[in-house]
């Protein structure tokens, strides 16, 4: 179970992180400031943002209910 727990936890620090990472690009994005510009639109971009947020509250209300880290 400590093993199951633990890629849970790590799951969520992962995908944390990489939201971060995707919202900064999106803020470049829309300010102009990002330095290259991305072959997918950013309307899909905003989808996947949208959908790890939807998927980062859900690994939270796991967590409320089963304490996995």
């Amino acid at each position: 179970m400590e093993g199951y727990m633990e890629r849970c936890r790590i799951e969520y620090e992962q995908l944390c992180d990489r939201l971060s990472k995707l919202d900064a690009m999106l803020d470049g994005y829309r300010d102009g400031t990002l330095g290259f510009e991305p072959s997918c639109p950013l309307e899909a971009l905003m989808r996947q943002a949208d959908a790890m947020r939807e998927y980062k509250a859900s690994l939270e209300a796991r967590n409320e209910i089963e304490r996995m880290w």
